[in-house]
């Protein structure tokens, strides 16, 4: 059986696909929503907010709360909001975590760890939270790219 967010990376993977082969010079902004929207939910999954903090290289946070507010995802978004103050209050230990290998131990990691398996022991996922906005943003973009 496919996981909820399936549809999502396919959506991107195709999205990723068309626009290296076309490379258009401005896109929608629907398709930006779509890639942060994947990228959110695929690092979520894979490592919690750690890995998600780790690989966005601390770029994009401000976008990705847009992009919970705008989805109304209010409990993804606390969770967020915790992960980002853990690493704003610290700032030479947030970078000392982004240079890191990611896999050796590490404070920081550990704690955003702790919040990741709280957020997800609640058993409400973003994809629960935002599927009206995620939806229609899909729904649009498969217009698009359904076009000959």
């Amino acid at each position: 059986m496919d996981k909820p967010e399936q549809p999502l990376y396919d959506l991107a993977d195709k999205l990723r696909a068309r626009m290296q082969e076309q490379r258009p010079e401005k896109v929608p902004e629907q398709f930006n929503q779509i890639m942060l929207a994947d990228f959110f939910v695929y690092n979520l999954h894979q490592g919690g907010f750690a890995q998600l903090l780790y690989n966005s290289g601390g770029q994009y946070l401000s976008e990705i709360e847009d992009l919970l507010l705008e989805s109304e995802a209010q409990q993804t978004h606390t969770f967020y909001l915790r992960a980002i103050e853990r690493c704003t209050g610290d700032i030479p230990r947030f970078h000392a975590f982004l240079q890191s290998d990611f896999v050796s131990e590490n404070e920081l990691k550990n704690e955003l760890q702790a919040i990741s398996i709280e957020y997800f022991q609640k058993g409400v996922t973003f994809m629960q939270e935002a599927s009206h906005h995620v939806g229609k943003l899909m729904h649009d973009v498969s217009c698009f790219l359904d076009r000959p």
